[in-house]
This record gives C-alpha cells, sequence and structure tokens, in this order.
C-alpha cells in the first residue's frame, strides 16, 4: 500500500503542493472487505458516504482508494489496536 500512496503523493507533487514537505500526514488502510465491516461516514456528507458504501459493497471490483485532500489539525494522537 506504501507504493500506492508514493505514487500518488508524487502526480500531485505541483499540481496540489510544490514539495513533498507540504504533507502534514499520510495514512493507508487496508481493509478485508469481504467479511463484516462497519464504515462511519459522520466525518463526510451523505452523498460521498453513499458512493463509498456502494464501492465497498461491489463483489466485482474489490479496490477502493479513497483520498481526503485539506488541513489535518489533529487534536488527539491514539495508539494501540484501531477499534
Amino acid at each position: 500500500m506504501d507504493n500506492i500512496a508514493k505514487r500518488l503523493l508524487d502526480s500531485l507533487k505541483g499540481v496540489l503542493y510544490q514539495d513533498d514537505s507540504a504533507i502534514s500526514h499520510c495514512l493507508t488502510i487496508g481493509v478485508d472487505a469481504t467479511g463484516d465491516v462497519q464504515l462511519d461516514g459522520s466525518a463526510i456528507g451523505v452523498n460521498l458516504f453513499t458512493d463509498l458504501e456502494t464501492l465497498v459493497a461491489d463483489t466485482v471490483n474489490r479496490d477502493v482508494l479513497y483520498v481526503e485532500i485539506g488541513e489535518h489539525n489533529p487534536t488527539t494522537v491514539k495508539f494501540g489496536p484501531v477499534e
């Protein structure tokens, strides 16, 4: 997955930012959607969440790439298992 993120970030260089130093946060997560998956769309719009649900539920096309671009100001950093 890190190769996917690297290629995406490289392709955005010069378009959204001049240098990789502008990137403050990059998170890639692999999810096995063949089992039960709980999606939480409370932080995004309902239309986008519906589109994501449709993509994740697709049994033919199994790969989904979701990218958010914007300011990231975390107030909490958590360590340990993801719930």
